[in-house]
């Protein structure tokens, strides 16, 4: 299984505190596939807490990289591994399950 984390929609506040174009909520995606193309994703939102001034980036100067750390560091390790754990599990489920015609 492949696992792959994507950033779908930054939204910002104008201003805030002398900063500007200040993201405080990521749309993103996990997805994961297997070896015959079969997938499972899931887009969800979260909302970051306000930046510190010191370390802030500049919107045009920022990298996925970047937004993915904030992402998951917000989310926290554990939370990061069941998300990415239950859509394994839901992919196993779709790949295991099959649609029989009625038997009637």
């Amino acid at each position: 299984m492949t696992t792959t984390w994507d950033i779908i929609e930054l939204t910002c506040k104008q201003s805030e505190n002398g900063l500007s174009n200040i993201v405080y909520k990521i749309k993103w995606e996990c997805k994961v596939s297997d070896t015959l193309n079969n997938t499972m994703s899931l887009e969800s939102v979260t909302v970051l807490g306000p930046p510190t001034p010191s370390t802030f980036t500049a919107y045009n100067n920022l990298t996925k990289q970047q937004v993915m750390t904030w992402l998951h560091s917000t989310l926290g390790q554990t939370r990061v591994a069941e998300i990415e754990a239950r859509q394994i599990e839901r992919l196993n489920e779709k790949v295991q399950t099959i649609v029989l015609d009625l038997p009637f």
